[in-house]
């Protein structure tokens, strides 16, 4: 099936070259492709149709992905050359968009790859971009050279097609994208075949010590390596790393920042702005990159930790947050870094905004440090523990006037991190007051039959907790 498949194509070929050199006063016995003469020869992931072993045709010349075959009609004075080429060399696929596929062009055939008559254009083949150039030229000895050449990117390789027909000057025969195309169905491609697959081209992107910021006056030297850089290599001896830098909004880099292709970020010592940059390491010829972010700033002068101590809660998923203020304000909170001074007490998020989240691993005490890279820090001490979930009230003594009833409150679970509560009433200061420790005293004056409301607030969970105990004036 596949076989007539490919000799319908190729009847279609034929018939659309031997139009092409019809219109110039050939016959159609000139064309260069006869159909019972192709045969498939595999390169990789590549399956090419080529007229092999043709009387007639010369196999020029035979590489690991270049096929090159020659016709000389020496009635008429003319030599037609075809060449078929197909490297598996990258993996991204950005030829179905038209701008990725001229950026991928340019960098691999860089110029016009043809003389100043060279015309180019860009056409769809089967949903991807094809780079076609067609060119001619006469030389001193007055022979006249007609060239149309195409390359399709896909997948992870590039097919390149050429069409070379050599004559007399005044011979009108020419070649041009319409020859091409029809070649195009005597190439196959299967990704999965490829030498090179997406995973092993991925780009990793590091630094030593894996900063996150960058003080004036100083540089950080990025590394790039591939997933299986011994496999890029083995494929892509002249495969180069480009660098690029820009601000996170995608302007410019200040003059006084600058990376060079070595991958060395440099700041100048009189810089005195903040500035997030965003670091891109691409092998172009591979399709693949990796960024990384760090912010170029000032050394802190002070930080500011609130509150200073911190009760976080065990299984509050929540967390507990801790402010964060900076002097000078050029200084991002997010560049700060954060370690306790033992692990496994407490897990640390710093979020967007600036603040972090603290939340409890396992009940104890730990100190946690936030310094800036210039070497200015601040601690802040962190309890973690259980979270109260009850508050029970007990009262003592007769609620008369000018009397006084104390109040103990009993907290749930007895090992609660954080005990702290607060005494408030219902009632104004004209009928009782209630005292941090607990007692409530009432009025001489206050009326029999009042009712009063006592109110437990205890602090220590997420979420405030309270508990309330009505008690009533009663005569003496």
């Amino acid at each position: 099936m596949r076989s007539r498949r490919f000799l319908m194509i190729l009847l279609a070929l034929t018939l659309s070259l031997a139009g092409f050199l019809a219109a110039r006063g050939e016959s159609a016995a000139e064309s260069p492709l006869p159909v019972d003469s192709f045969t498939d020869m595999a390169v990789g992931p590549f399956t090419v149709r080529t007229p092999h072993g043709l009387p007639g045709w010369e196999e020029n010349q035979t590489r690991s992905s270049t096929f090159e075959y020659t016709f000389k009609d020496e009635a008429n004075s003319r030599e037609h050359r075809l060449t078929f080429a197909a490297y598996d060399m990258r993996v991204g696929t950005f030829s179905d968009d038209l701008e990725s596929a001229k950026e991928l062009n340019a960098y691999v055939f860089p110029g016009n790859q043809g003389g100043e008559n060279a015309q180019e254009e860009y056409t769809l083949v089967d949903g991807f971009w094809a780079r076609f150039l067609a060119d001619e030229t006469t030389n001193k000895q007055g022979v006249k050279t007609c060239t149309a050449s195409a390359y399709y990117f896909r997948g992870s390789g590039l097919i390149r097609i050429s069409y070379t027909l050599i004559c007399k000057p005044n011979d009108p025969a020419k070649t041009g994208v319409d020859t091409l195309l029809p070649l195009f169905a005597s190439c196959a491609y299967d990704s999965e075949k490829a030498y090179l697959q997406p995973e092993d081209a991925q780009v990793l992107l590091t630094a030593k010590n894996d900063p996150k910021a960058l003080l004036p006056g100083k540089s950080v030297t990025f590394s790039a390596s591939f997933v299986n850089t011994a496999k890029v290599n083995a494929k892509n001896e002249n495969n180069l790393i480009v660098w690029s830098a820009a601000l996170e909004d995608g302007s410019p880099l200040p003059e006084e920042i600058t990376l060079s292709q070595k991958g060395v970020l440099e700041v100048k010592k009189g810089y005195t702005g903040q500035a997030n940059v965003v670091v891109t390491a691409k092998a172009t010829r591979l399709g693949t990159q990796a960024v990384y972010p760090i912010s170029v700033q000032p050394a802190a002068k002070k930080i500011s930790l609130s509150p200073a101590k911190v009760y976080v809660y065990l299984d509050d998923e929540a967390g507990t947050d801790v402010n964060v203020a900076i002097e000078p304000d050029a200084v991002p909170a997010a560049s700060l870094t954060w370690k306790p001074a033992r692990k496994g007490i407490v897990s640390i998020e710093q979020n967007e905004d600036g603040t972090v989240t603290l939340k409890a691993l396992q009940a104890g005490s730990v100190e946690v440090t936030a310094r800036d890279i210039g070497g200015k820090s601040a601690t802040v001490t962190v309890k973690a523990g259980p979270a109260v979930t009850n508050v029970e009230i007990k009262a003592t003594g007769k609620p008369v006037p000018g009397g006084r009833v104390t109040l103990t409150a009993s907290l749930t679970p007895a090992k609660a991190v954080y005990k702290v509560f607060s005494w408030n009433l219902d009632v104004g200061e004209d009928i009782a007051t209630i005292s941090s420790k607990g007692v409530l005293s009432i009025r001489k004056d206050a009326p029999e039959g009042t009712v009063i409301t006592v109110i437990v607030t205890a602090y220590g969970a997420p979420r405030p907790i309270t508990a309330t105990l009505p008690i009533t004036v009663v005569g003496k």
